[in-house]
């Protein structure tokens, strides 16, 4: 069996305000080594607040998180995981290259892979620009960058394809299948589910804070009898199965 790398065990989180309602009820979530977890759901069903309470940002109210079988800490997710959130902002006086020179100081990854990880997501030609002058797409994929350099073994992809065009799209969905024949552990946030199926081994659905499904994408797309996770995970969502829905 694999590794369990990122492991959430019954975590809760409620804000502040508002103890009754849980943003996170109960959830049970493992990531292992190797393999890439798709977390997909409506908005507002938790998505995030998974991702913030996996990496530490925020506290939980029930439940433990954990990392290869420890409690998690913050100089754990320094080691070993990065983090693309889905809105990342970089100081906009550094250049493409000043950025990730000072990010691999602070994250003790290889300063030698700044000019790879720039041509990897496609930045090569724009390395010495500032980043105030970057366009959205371009700001998106010096995040990946970032997320990136140091070849961690685990990295957090919120929305990585956000403010892309076909192309960049293609492009991260191929860097991300790279990654994943190399070994690292991915954590997709998206609401682009064709990349989900297309790069994904795992399904995570959430659904109002609760975990509705997991397992693999071809059990999910089996259970309602299509070939298309987007339908498929409408019915989920609706609630949908079980003989109710129209294609089983």
């Amino acid at each position: 069996m694999a590794e369990t790398l990122l492991d959430l065990k019954r975590v809760s989180v409620s804000y502040p305000g508002s103890r009754k309602v849980k943003a996170l009820n109960s959830l049970s979530l493992t990531l292992y080594r190797g393999e890439v977890l798709g977390l997909i759901g409506s908005n507002g069903a938790g998505k995030t607040t998974a991702i913030k309470a996996a990496l530490g940002f925020l506290p939980v109210t029930k439940g433990i998180v954990s990392y290869r079988g420890s409690p998690l800490n913050e100089s754990m997710v320094h080691r070993y995981i990065r983090y693309l959130p889905e809105k990342f902002v970089p100081h906009p006086h550094l250049t493409g290259r000043e950025f990730l020179h000072f990010m691999s100081k602070m994250d003790q990854a290889g300063s030698k892979q700044v000019d790879q990880v720039l041509t990897q997501v496609g930045l090569g030609t724009a390395a010495d620009r500032r980043l105030r002058g970057y366009s959205k797409g371009m700001m998106q994929r010096i995040g990946l960058a970032q997320a990136i350099l140091g070849n961690p073994e685990c990295i957090i992809l919120d929305e990585p394809t956000t403010g892309l065009d076909p192309i960049g799209r293609n492009d991260v969905k191929r860097l991300m299948l790279a990654l994943k024949n190399k070994g690292t552990s991915l954590l997709l946030c998206t609401h682009v589910l064709a990349e989900v199926q297309a790069v994904c081994d795992r399904l995570a659905v959430l659904v109002q804070g609760q975990l509705q499904y997991l397992g693999s994408v071809a059990e999910f797309l089996k259970k309602h009898n299509t070939s298309d996770l987007e339908s498929a995970f409408i019915w989920e969502n609706q609630g949908i199965a079980n003989g109710s829905n129209p294609n089983c």
